[in-house]
């Protein structure tokens, strides 16, 4: 789990737990080892709305199950159904993803909105933690895979995870992580290091504005929905996030992803960012979406 301060960058928990061993750690929630999901559905999103026309209204047609990603599903031209986009988001549909990505965007612009939500870069400067990994594909239907999330190829870390919720809270402004704020000698009575603060707009607001829309709707009519039903804080909380689960990584198991950002309503308040990633191997104990919402209920009704 990973919980970023909006207003500043400031990295205010980062914590993994280990049920065999009880143990809680610091390693998993900054290796870039665990399979993004459909968490990279965030960047393809973006990806569309900064460089077409589309918004969260466009209606797409697809046909077959929304959960899988076949190639007949991408080429046929025997749609029989049709969706929002917004709700395609909300509900994690592979099939539209994979068709935008292919046949509305290509590799490029996917690539480069990758790099301003800071795959390929170190962006924390108090850890040398790598950078997350994202591929180039050699082929059509391998850019439908990166853009739906459907390959395990694309990988991030938790705390990258709630940088990407960080940056759409923030609309559209990067603000770099940090863990130190600044060391002070208490012998020679003075500061020795004072770490560099850090912001720049990396989206322009139509985007950043269509993504807190998509992303809010995952909580009241998407994958999120059952958790944050009769929520209460819902009704003075701006709460947006984006689930994923797939299989694979190291520790290898089955992921369950949630990113999410809270901040009042009508507030200059930023909020805070959150990332919950659990990896399952043969039993499921707890929802990712579930332990984000305890942590936004503790954070905005449990602290003095």
């Amino acid at each position: 789990m990973a919980v970023i301060d909006n207003n500043s960058g400031a990295i205010i928990s980062a914590v993994d737990f280990t049920r065999s061993n009880q143990k809680f750690g610091n390693s998993m929630v900054f290796s870039n080892t665990h399979p993004a999901a459909s968490v990279f559905k965030v960047i393809t999103a973006a990806a569309l709305f900064e460089n077409t026309s589309k918004s969260p209204d466009s209606q797409y047609a697809f046909r077959g199950r929304s959960s899988t990603l076949y190639k007949n599903q991408l080429n046929s031209k025997k749609n029989n159904r049709k969706i929002k986009f917004s709700k395609a988001f909300a509900r994690s549909n592979n099939v539209v993803f994979g068709k935008v990505a292919m046949k509305e965007l290509g590799a490029g612009p996917i690539f480069d909105m990758a790099k301003k939500f800071k795959f390929g870069s170190q962006f924390i400067d108090d850890l040398n933690i790598g950078h997350s990994v994202v591929q180039k594909p050699d082929n059509a239907f391998e850019i439908a895979e990166l853009g739906s999330g459907f390959n395990r190829e694309t990988r991030i870390s938790p705390i990258h995870g709630a940088l990407i919720a960080s940056i759409v809270s923030n609309n559209g402004t990067y603000y770099k992580p940090y863990i130190i704020d600044s060391i002070y000698n208490k012998y020679f009575n003075k500061q020795v290091y004072r770490g560099t603060k850090y912001k720049r707009r990396v989206l322009s607001f139509k985007t950043s504005s269509y993504l807190n829309d998509v992303m809010s709707k995952t909580l009241t009519i998407g994958t999120g929905r059952k958790t944050f039903r009769r929520f209460k804080l819902l009704d003075f909380l701006e709460i947006g996030g984006k689930t994923g689960s797939i299989t694979g990584g190291e520790p290898y198991g089955k992921r369950d992803w949630f990113i999410a950002y809270a901040k009042p309503k009508f507030s200059s308040e930023g909020g805070i960012s959150i990332c919950v990633m659990i990896v399952n191997k043969k039993k499921w104990y707890v929802k990712s979406t579930l332990l984000a919402k305890k942590i936004i209920q503790y954070y905005y009704t449990g602290l003095d």
